[in-house]
């Protein structure tokens, strides 16, 4: 199955790593799932936490008290939800865990125009944002864009056709080959694995 990836930068071997941001907490669990997948792909162990009850959006391996965490992962990545200002998240406050960096979806960090420019009013506000941040959170703080874990359109076409294929499999029936021909036009379309991973370093 196709999987998502956002590479990090750098990683040290034992480092906690929080994500966090201004996004819904699904959006925020999508993207740690995708980096988990980044840093596992630079050969690395990696595991997810999260404070609190299993969610059903959640794609964390362990729940709970952080201090009942298994930590003998290379990156332990820290899914606390939603952050609500100051050291405040939607799953509690900020734990004694060791951060060592923070990563922080917010919409500031999207260009207007290009990938490769910012116009001044976003440079001015991605300071404001930073300026409040590293007041509160664990600094290294990188700013990372929401857009990092969306679905291109063509994803989104396999995903809203699976129901489709899964259909005609279950009915005994063979799958339309015009949608099969039209489904690996769209896989092959899908480049962001393909571009270099130096480029897409989020940190």
């Amino acid at each position: 199955m196709y999987k998502r990836i956002i590479y990090p930068g750098p990683v040290r071997e034992n480092e906690i790593i929080l994500v966090t941001g201004s996004v819904y907490g699904a959006d925020i669990s999508s993207f740690i799932k995708s980096l988990s997948e980044g840093i596992k792909a630079d050969g690395y162990t990696v595991t997810i936490g999260s404070p609190g009850a299993v969610r059903s959006h959640c794609q964390s391996d362990q729940f709970g008290n952080p201090a009942d965490w298994d930590m003998n992962y290379d990156v332990v990545l820290v899914d606390f939800g939603e952050y609500l200002g100051n050291q405040n998240f939607r799953h509690g406050l900020l734990s004694s865990l060791e951060i060592t960096r923070t990563v922080f979806i917010t919409p500031v960090a999207e260009n207007s125009v290009t990938e490769k420019v910012f116009l001044p009013h976003e440079q001015q506000a991605q300071k404001e944002v930073m300026d409040y941040l590293e007041e509160c959170l664990p600094k290294p703080i990188t700013l990372a864009r929401p857009s990092l874990s969306r679905m291109s359109s063509s994803e989104r076409m396999i995903s809203e056709t699976n129901n489709e294929i899964l259909l005609a499999l279950e009915s005994g029936v063979q799958p339309d080959q015009e949608l099969i021909n039209k489904r690996n036009n769209w896989k092959s379309s899908r480049v962001i694995d393909q571009i270099p991973k130096l480029e897409r370093r989020i940190w």
